[in-house]
C-alpha cells in the first residue's frame, strides 16, 4: 500500500498470525439405554381348601318307616355338597420408579498446536535513512 503526503511516500506492509480459536462443541459421547426385560418367577404356595364329601348307608325299612320325605340321622335326604375352588386373578402392581440422571462435569483438557505467525523485517539499503515507526518495524542493516 502507497500513499504520497507532502512530498513523502509512505508504504505498508500488513503482519498477520494465526491464533487458537478454541470453544467447546457439544457432541454426543454415547447414550444410556434402560431395557426392561420381562422375567417369568415360579410362585408356588400351598393353600387349605375343605371339600364336603358325602356319605350314605341303606337302611332296611322298618316298621316305624311312613315312606314320607324325612330328614334322617342316615343322610337320606339330598343334601347340596360343596367344595372350596381356588381363584387366581393376576394383578400389575408398581413396584418401583427406576430414575436416570445425567450430569455434566467440567474438566481442563490442554490443547497443543502450531501455529503459524509471521514476522517483518524491514531492510533498506544503505544511504536510505529508515526510521523505526508503526507495527514495530525492525532495523536491520544490509
Amino acid at each position: 500500500m502507497s500513499s504520497v503526503s507532502d512530498g513523502e511516500a509512505v508504504s505498508s506492509v500488513l503482519r498477520s498470525e494465526e491464533e487458537l480459536d478454541v470453544h467447546p462443541s457439544p457432541v454426543e459421547a454415547g447414550s444410556v439405554r434402560v431395557r426392561k426385560t420381562p422375567e417369568v418367577v415360579g410362585v408356588e404356595r400351598d393353600f387349605d381348601v375343605q371339600t364336603e364329601h358325602a356319605e350314605f348307608d341303606r337302611a332296611a325299612v322298618g316298621d316305624e318307616d311312613s315312606g314320607e320325605i324325612e330328614t334322617l340321622a342316615d343322610g337320606s335326604v339330598s343334601v347340596p355338597v360343596f367344595e372350596e375352588v381356588l381363584v387366581v386373578r393376576r394383578e400389575l402392581r408398581v413396584r418401583e420408579r427406576v430414575i436416570v440422571k445425567k450430569h455434566t462435569t467440567v474438566a481442563t483438557q490442554t490443547i497443543r498446536d502450531e501455529l503459524l505467525r509471521e514476522r517483518v523485517e524491514v531492510e533498506a539499503d544503505p544511504g536510505v535513512d529508515l526510521r523505526k515507526g508503526t507495527l514495530g518495524a525492525t532495523r536491520t542493516a544490509a
